[in-house]
């Protein structure tokens, strides 16, 4: 692991905060404030970078794919990466340990970078994947953050995520993920095979889906619907709760939003 040491200097209320190191990321000595306005064909921050701008939030994260055609901005960025059941190598990985080897044959080299290792073994615990290295057709080996708290017995199975801003992707308007959950809104058009900053908490503006939201006086509760845009449903489903009302809408309904994603 590379130490990730840096100052905090606050310009006009804004600064930029690197994330841990992990493998495969680059740029982490960028400290430089970003237009967040904008998408890089060429990646400026590690993903997961923090960028905070007065009241609202930023993070940095790669856009796999923007699958819808109509190339609205303003919705919920999704994360598409998909969890993977994992069962681990015919061997006890003991206390302490840091090399978990998996059965696998289709990772790629860090894929994992930046996710969580959760072991399924009482007492269950969580795990900061550094880095991993490509599948050799069987197995692929993962290296931790710090070492097991529990051992994992021989072909112990657990759950694997990763980094939940290394793979987004665009739904609006009218496409939809009802199985992914968004990360944070876009404020331009994204771009598949792309990095950008996508808004995740503070003062925001969000695509109208139904309108419904501060229609009638005491609906402030913000949603999002699946294809990243707002909605006030009266019954939820398929929704993730984005936020709530800021402005007062006196009958008529509003996109303004306080964002509560992450902080």
């Amino acid at each position: 692991m590379i130490p990730v040491i840096h100052k905090l200097v606050a310009k006009d209320g804004k600064y930029i905060v690197l994330p841990v190191w992990i493998s495969g990321q680059t740029k982490y000595g960028n400290l430089s404030h970003p237009d967040v306005y904008t998408v890089d064909t060429v990646q400026q921050y590690p993903i997961g970078t923090k960028f905070v701008d007065g009241d609202r939030v930023f993070h940095y994260g790669y856009c796999n794919d923007n699958s819808s055609v109509g190339g609205r901005a303003m919705g919920g960025m999704m994360n598409v990466a998909v969890a993977k059941a994992i069962t681990a190598d015919a061997v006890i990985h003991a206390v302490g340990e840091t090399e978990i080897v998996i059965e696998d044959t289709t990772s790629t080299k860090d894929q994992w970078a930046g996710g969580y290792l959760m072991p399924r073994v009482h007492p269950y615990s969580s795990h900061r994947v550094l880095s991993n290295l490509a599948n050799d057709g069987e197995h692929m080996t993962l290296t931790l953050e710090r070492g097991l708290l529990t051992a994992m017995a021989v072909s112990e199975d657990g759950f694997l995520n990763q980094n939940q801003y290394s793979k987004l992707s665009c739904q609006l308007p009218n496409a939809g993920k009802d199985d992914a959950s968004v990360m944070g809104v876009n404020l331009v058009t994204a771009v598949a095979s792309t990095w950008m900053w996508i808004q995740t908490w503070g003062p925001c503006y969000i695509s109208g889906g139904d309108e419904l939201l501060g229609v009638t006086g005491g609906d402030r509760d913000a949603w999002f619907h699946q294809d990243g845009t707002l909605m006030c449903p009266a019954t939820v489903v398929q929704t993730q709760r984005a936020g709530y009302a800021i402005n007062e809408t006196d009958g008529t309904s509003t996109w303004f939003v306080f964002l509560q994603l992450a902080c």
